[in-house]
């Protein structure tokens, strides 16, 4: 066979046994590793949507009775895939006052070990400034969460910390 044969018929088969390597790679990653993890995993399950409604009087006290809210903030964590101890999905915050209204979203990638679940929430456009964490404990046989959730504000370039509780939704 003479160097011209060798590379013709070396390229093609190079391409299509990398090709090979990379389908198996990514079925194996995308089927059987989360596959073999739900197998393995003797935790707590966390999948599926968390809420929280904090409403607040003129003075910014906490308060239960929406008729005399002023300002409602709404959290929502949504756990769409957990694979063992690793879990992916996305958290909202709404917040709504006399004045204005935002919303942001994050998208998160962490895992829960020994009951806590760890997040790391990045933002869902890539236009913001903004990221951060939640740290949370599972409590009441597994109906609530109770933690920190630490974030770096857009406008104000601040780092802020606030107590989160949410329940889970039926």
């Amino acid at each position: 066979m003479s160097k011209f044969e060798t590379i013709l018929l070396g390229i093609p088969s190079g391409i299509v046994s990398a090709f090979i390597v990379w389908i198996t790679m990514r079925t194996w990653a995308s089927t059987f590793t989360p596959w073999i993890r739900k197998q393995i995993y003797k935790g707590v399950e966390v999948q599926g949507q968390w809420t929280a409604v904090v409403m607040k009087d003129g003075d910014r006290n906490d308060i239960v009775d929406i008729e005399n809210a002023v300002e409602t903030i709404t959290y929502v964590l949504n756990i769409d895939n957990q694979y063992g101890h690793v879990v992916t999905g996305w958290f909202s915050q709404d917040h709504k006052c006399a004045e204005t209204e935002s919303h942001g979203r994050f998208n998160f990638r962490g895992q829960i070990m020994d009951g806590v679940l760890m997040l790391s929430l990045t933002p869902s456009l890539k236009s913001k400034s903004t990221f951060g964490t939640l740290l949370m404990y599972v409590v009441s046989a597994g109906s609530r969460l109770e933690g920190k959730f630490t974030y770096k504000g857009a406008k104000t370039n601040q780092i802020n910390s606030i107590d989160i509780v949410l329940d889970k939704r039926v």
